[in-house]
């Protein structure tokens, strides 16, 4: 649970000092296209309609070589 940061949205008994490791969400609408990071994907149009579609669907979905941990 702690790899995946489950402690940042979730509560989970024993993990309450854990950092929350998410973005801040009350801005995350007014986000342009530019802002958002599509990794090595060339499969999916780049709009924020998609990359937040994509995003949900599998969370990890534009993880890098240089991004993963």
């Amino acid at each position: 649970m702690r790899k995946y940061g489950c402690a940042g949205c979730h509560d989970i008994p024993g993990m309450e000092a854990e950092s929350r490791i998410g973005v801040e969400l009350s801005t995350f609408g007014s986000k342009t296209k530019e802002e958002l990071f599509f990794g090595d994907r060339t499969d999916i149009r780049e709009t924020w309609d998609e990359w937040t579609y994509n995003k949900l669907l599998t969370p990890r979905t534009y993880e890098t070589k240089w991004t993963s941990s």
